[in-house]
Formats: structure tokens, sequence, C-alpha cells
């Protein structure tokens, strides 16, 4: 779009975003007024109000395009996600645990005790609910938690893509991220608590809406650290745990909260 905005010879650009509110701070900071009449949205799934507060052209082909979104968020054999969004689709759904068969030195067989799984946490945080748990790599995670300042990957590239600071952001957009670099830069992105909180309305919102030591998924210490207290009251241990309260189960006490965010609390 930058590019195709700089070409004279471009007239007018049509862009499928309409079902995606993260585009709007892009759209603002890329168009001045003499754009704006270059720019059109294309419009799938009605057009949200972040979008339609641009002030941008919206046209419909209610005869090619269909209107409702798309559910089925099954992972392309051969295509690699670059986009949070794409990246979201391989969240793992939780099943059932197996048991697993051991043979004797008999030649029978029995089947082993599965391990119980994590207790499941019945709460649910707000009207946006619980973030989906995102499995990662270990060894990946370390590596992407090591780079410092001067090679830091930026999240929004990465998660949103792409940045709309260019050459002008201080992060790294150059480096060729894998599947399970971008599940790690996810897993990072989301221990920063969203500003709108559970009234977060973008479907592939980076941030995170709840502590995520707490998951209705997978039950306690899915990511962050959490437990019980000698009363059975639910204690949250993630070391600078970035949120309030309201980010917990009620009664839940924040051991280790980071500073600036201890008045939250």
């Amino acid at each position: 779009m930058r590019f195709h905005l700089r070409n004279h010879n471009c007239k007018q650009i049509l862009l499928g975003i309409s079902h995606d509110a993260g585009y709007a701070p892009f759209l603002d900071e890329v168009l001045n007024q003499d754009d704006r009449n270059r720019v059109t949205i294309l419009e799938g799934p009605p057009t949200v109000r972040e979008l339609a507060s641009t002030g941008l052209n919206i046209l419909n082909f209610s005869t090619i395009f269909r209107s409702e979104k798309l559910s089925d968020r099954s992972v392309p054999s051969a295509t690699m996600p670059n986009t949070w969004a794409g990246v979201s689709s391989f969240i793992p759904s939780q099943s059932p645990t197996q048991s697993p068969t051991i043979n004797l030195k008999n030649g029978t067989s029995k089947k082993s005790t599965p391990t119980p799984a994590p207790a499941k946490l019945a709460w649910n945080p707000g009207p946006r609910g619980l973030d989906p748990p995102i499995a990662v790599n270990a060894v990946v995670l370390d590596k992407i938690k090591r780079r410092t300042t001067s090679n830091k990957l930026c999240n929004n590239h990465y998660l949103r893509g792409p940045c709309a600071k260019g050459d002008d952001c201080c992060f790294e957009h150059d480096h060729p991220a894998t599947e399970e670099d971008l599940k790690a830069i996810a897993y990072l992105t989301r221990l920063n608590p969203c500003t709108n909180g559970q009234d977060c309305e973008q479907e592939y919102c980076i941030y995170g809406h709840h502590c995520p030591a707490f998951s209705g998924n997978t039950g306690i210490g899915n990511a962050g650290k959490a437990e019980r207290g000698e009363k059975g009251e639910l204690v949250c241990t993630t070391y600078g745990c970035r949120f309030g309260s309201e980010g917990h189960p009620p009664g839940t006490i924040i051991k280790l909260p980071r500073k600036e965010f201890e008045s939250r609390y």
C-alpha cells in the first residue's frame, strides 16, 4: 500500500480488510487528506466501526463476496503464517489424555496410569472471556527472550504486520521468523495487558486480557505461575505480573506484582 500510494499512476487502492479493526491505526498514520479519496475498503463482512470511523469509501459487492466471517481455522498444509491471525490458527485445541501402553518382559502389555489433567478453573473474566493458551517451544522461547534492545523483534511487525513505523522503528523487522518464532513472540506479547481489557473487540488482539497463569483450557499454570495457598486461596506467583485484580479470578492474591502496577491491586 505504501508503494502504490507513491505511484502517481495508481488511481485507486482496494483493501479487503473490513473485518479487522487492527488496520485502523495504520490507515490513520499513512493516509493524508489528499490520499483518502484514492483508498476504498472492499467490504465482505460488515465493516468494523474503527475502520468506518476513518471516513474512507466503502464498496460492497454482495453478489460476489460473502458477508459472513469464516469460522473454519484449519491449518493450510503448505502455508506459513506471517501474522497473528495466521499463527493463532496454530494454537492447539485440548484433547483427552490418552493412557500409553507399556510392554512387559513376558510379552504382555498393560495400560499405564494416566497423569491427572490440571484442574480446570471455572472463571469467566468478562465479555471477551479467556485467551486461548499458546503452546511454545522452550528453546525457541529462550532465544527470543535473549534478544536485546538492539535486535529485539518488533511485535507489531511480526504479529500484525507490517509495522506502521517502517524504517523509523527501533526494533528488528528482517528476521525470517518461523512458525515457532511467531508463537514465542505472541506468547511474550500476551504478557502485556490489553488497554481495553475485557472490552476489547479486536478478533486477533495480540495482548493479554487476563493473567495468563489462569486459563479455562489448561487450568492453573498455563503461562505464568499460580498455586493454591494454605487455605485453598488462589495465589498468582508470576514474577512482575502486570495484570490487576480484574485480570485474576476473584480473591486471588497477587504475590509478586510489577512495582509500577502495585497501586492497581
